[in-house]
């Protein structure tokens, strides 16, 4: 196999320049130098068990998918689940729901137009979003002296573990209801918790940085969402009211 600095092993995260050789009788893993494993694993597995891994949140398959595999892949994947996503939205929206028993000439329109407006809101999220958490990890890594790995693998990454809790959305339509809530907490969750491991993975970082950083780039996102909505200034007034009358 072609060299290639960017592989890693998956195990110890230690730079290889190869992780297998071509042989007649078929595929030579190779073994890290460096904790006497073999390099990847995954190579050899398939894509189904390397991403229920990914959402098990091993630290292994996220150094497979995110240095051992090409980038379009990833990205590939990241725009599948946006997709899924933009689509989720339109179909709870309460425009396309009051159309939806008797759909005429404009409830076509309208599903198109509210099709568009989700993509670019859940682009706009997520960047907001990941931008906070890339320029807070070149920060942290300048003000530490370590080296950074870049812009592109770690929006790359960064997108990748938000779209990929997207495979959760089919069960929030599913269980409805009181569910739905503790759904949507659980899938939040994961998706914080799957952005600590790309820092970790892509940045090095051990789980308290990783973790603040992570919990940064939600509060921008928070603070888009009030603005977009127009609920900003009145969740200030209610905050300040409440404490005004607890004083």
């Amino acid at each position: 196999m072609s060299n290639n600095n960017n592989y890693r092993c998956i195990n110890c995260g230690t730079r290889v320049k190869d992780l297998f050789h071509k042989l007649s009788s078929g595929l030579l893993t190779c073994v890290c130098s460096n904790c006497n494993e073999v390099v990847d694993k995954y190579i050899e597995h398939d894509s189904v068990l390397i991403f229920l891994d990914a959402l098990l949140l091993k630290t292994q398959a996220f150094r497979h998918i995110l240095h051992n595999r090409s980038r379009k892949t990833v990205w590939k994947i990241t725009l599948t689940f946006l997709l899924i996503e933009t689509l989720a939205r339109v179909i709870n929206s309460s425009k396309v729901i009051s159309k939806w028993n008797n759909p005429d000439a404009e409830f076509y329109t309208i599903l198109v137009t509210e099709f568009l407006y989700m993509f670019v809101e859940v682009a706009l999220e997520q960047i907001t979003g990941v931008l906070v958490i890339v320029c807070l990890s070149k920060m942290y890594s300048d003000l530490m002296k370590i080296p950074h790995p870049g812009m592109k693998p770690l929006l790359t990454g960064l997108f990748f573990s938000y779209f990929l809790c997207n495979v959760f959305i089919p069960l929030v339509s599913l269980w409805g209801g009181n569910y739905r809530s503790w759904c949507c907490a659980l899938i939040q969750l994961f998706i914080h918790l799957s952005k600590i491991q790309v820092l970790r993975v892509i940045c090095n970082y051990g789980y308290f940085t990783a973790t603040v950083i992570t919990l940064m780039g939600y509060g921008s996102q928070l603070l888009l969402f009030y603005c977009r909505t127009g609920e900003l200034f009145r969740y200030y007034i209610h905050n300040i009211w409440q404490l005004c009358c607890y004083y």
